[in-house]
C-alpha cells in the first residue's frame, strides 16, 4: 500500500523542495515558514519521494479581534505526478492536528485560490471550508478572480 509520511521543514529541506517547484525563489522564500513561532511547513512523501508541501503562518486578526489568532495556509503545492493521489487532502488534514493542540489554539483556518485551480476549490469545498469571492486588480490592469477559504476550528 502507498504510504504517506509527514516531515517538518528545516531550512535545508526548504531548499531542496524549492529546487523542484513550480514556483519562483522569491515566492518560496516568502511562503515556506521554518520558524515555529511564526508557522511551519511539512512536506509530504509518498512513497519516500517529497511529493507535496503545505505552509501555514500564524496571524493575530486586527482589532478589535487580536486576542484571536488564525492559522493561515500561505502555500499548497503538490507535484504534478502525484496528484489525485490524497497528498493535498493528507496535508490539510495534517495541519489540522498540529494546529489542534497548539496554544493559544487558533480561532480559524483560513487560505486563498484563484478560480482557476477548480479541483483544490472542490477539495476545499469537500472539507467544509467556506468561500467568499473578491479580485484584485493588479498594477498592469490585468485582474485575478479567486475566492477567500475559512473554517473555524
Amino acid at each position: 500500500m502507498d504510504a504517506i509520511k509527514f516531515i517538518e521543514v528545516n531550512d535545508q529541506l526548504k531548499g531542496e523542495w524549492m529546487k523542484g517547484s513550480q514556483w519562483s525563489e522569491a515566492i518560496n522564500e516568502r511562503v515556506i515558514h521554518t520558524k515555529k513561532e511564526n508557522g511551519f511547513s511539512i512536506i509530504a512523501e509518498y512513497n519516500h519521494t517529497p511529493a507535496g508541501i503545505i505552509s501555514i503562518k500564524y496571524q493575530e486578526l486586527i482589532n478589535p479581534l487580536e486576542d484571536l489568532i488564525e492559522a493561515y495556509i500561505d502555500n499548497i503545492e503538490v507535484k504534478n505526478q502525484f496528484r489525485n493521489k490524497g497528498i493535498a487532502t493528507a496535508l490539510i488534514k495534517r495541519v489540522f492536528e498540529i494546529i489542534n493542540v497548539k496554544q493559544p489554539k487558533p480561532y480559524q483556518v483560513r487560505a486563498w485560490s484563484t478560480i482557476d485551480k477548480v479541483e483544490m476549490l472542490n477539495l476545499w469545498k469537500k472539507l467544509g471550508f467556506c468561500f467568499s469571492s473578491t479580485s484584485y486588480l493588479l498594477k498592469e490592469g490585468r485582474e485575478i478572480k479567486g475566492y477567500y477559504l475559512t473554517k473555524k476550528i
